[in-house]
């Protein structure tokens, strides 16, 4: 298995209303140290994943991403 498996982590997201707007917040923290590529990583899903919440919540339809 390639990388082997994921550490546990815990993940929290805050909603905060800032007048017509919500400030949508989220942290992602390791139950124990891991590797750099490990972080790296969820970084990059957890980006791609609010960019397709944020382009859901904006015009209803999902976010179309070119398949590799």
């Amino acid at each position: 298995e390639e990388g082997g498996p994921l550490p546990e982590s815990t993940v929290t997201y805050t909603l905060e209303s800032f007048g017509e707007v919500t400030k949508f917040s989220l942290s992602e923290v390791y139950a124990a140290p891991g590797s750099l590529e490990v972080e790296e990583a969820g970084r990059e899903g957890w980006a791609l994943i609010m960019s397709g919440l944020k382009t859901l919540l904006e015009t209803g339809q999902p976010l179309r991403l070119p398949l590799e």
